[in-house]
């Protein structure tokens, strides 16, 4: 979400603290996912255990890629706007790039549609 917050600007030109509200709708949920994950209490309501340190680099390594094909995705948005490609021609390009590269992604973790 917080890469969203400009279709065309990189996170590090419009960064997310311009947007209080989508930092708290980012940060709510997060919390709460942390007290399912760290409150015992909750372990059994939901069937989930702690989260080892090891686990969250395997998070990480998962979702880190995601900002970054987000943010590359962007600047060819900006490259072809700047070649003054149609608003439609560059948003069918985008989402083109973005399913292989998410594809991509996916074939190497080999996740789910990784055929």
């Amino acid at each position: 979400a917080l890469s969203a917050i400009s279709l065309n600007n990189s996170i590090l030109r419009v960064p997310p603290w311009r947007n209080p509200w989508l930092l708290a709708g980012v940060a709510a949920p997060f919390m709460l996912h942390l007290l399912v994950l760290y409150l015992k209490p909750l372990h059994t309501v939901f069937g989930v255990t702690s989260l080892t340190w090891e686990e969250w680099k395997v998070v990480l390594k998962f979702a880190a890629p995601i900002l970054l094909v987000e943010e590359v995705l962007k600047d060819i948005g900006r490259v072809l706007a700047q070649n003054n490609e149609s608003p439609d021609r560059a948003a069918a390009v985008l989402a083109d790039k973005k399913s292989k590269a998410l594809k991509e992604l996916r074939n190497r973790a080999g996740g789910p549609s990784s055929k």
